[in-house]
């Protein structure tokens, strides 16, 4: 399980700045719907669910982002100063984001992918990342491999993963503690 443990201070200022991000990421949310002649109070609770799971995803990037160093001991992001820029985000085919890419103390990539929900379709879309990090950036002898992180996963996902070559899957689990530790 994945654990964040933090002085006050600094859950102090992550919850200020999840504060500004859920404003920020509800506002453009309700924007986009607005300009495209939708009425905010016709999103169906869907919709508004599935915006909401998004918004958690980011939330979870940036807080794996900001300990990234000790939640992945051995990995390195691929190319720094872009990832750091961007909370670890590594653009593939067509713009497409994988959360995280890294490269392991053998010198292989590794792609990282964060979801709420860990279904099927999350493993095809770290697949599809694995496969263009594989013909576009890996040298001869240099392997690719993935790892989906999630709060929860299904069964589909977990049949999957079975016959899935050089993926894992990790349980995530959020854990803030305040007071003496």
């Amino acid at each position: 399980l994945l654990g964040i443990r933090a002085d006050t201070r600094t859950i102090s200022n992550f919850l200020y700045s999840i504060k500004d991000l859920w404003k920020g990421v509800l506002n453009s949310v309700l924007e986009k719907y607005i300009e495209e002649g939708v009425e905010a109070q016709n999103l169906s609770e869907e919709k508004i669910e599935e915006k909401i799971k998004v918004l958690e995803e980011v939330i979870y990037q940036k807080l794996i982002h900001r300990n990234f160093g000790t939640l992945f001991s051995g990995l390195k992001y691929y190319d720094p100063a872009y990832q750091d820029e961007n909370d670890g985000h590594f653009i593939t085919y067509k713009k497409d984001e994988a959360d995280f890419l890294a490269v392991d103390e053998k010198g292989d990539f590794v792609v990282i992918e964060i979801k709420v929900l860990g279904d099927d379709r999350a493993l095809a879309q770290i697949q599809r990342y694995m496969g263009w990090v594989k013909v576009n950036l890996c040298k001869e002898g240099q392997n690719v491999r993935g790892i989906i992180i999630s709060e929860n996963d299904d069964a589909r996902l977990q049949y999957a993963l079975k016959v899935a070559k050089d993926i894992e899957f990790k349980k995530m689990r959020l854990d803030i503690q305040i007071g003496k530790l």
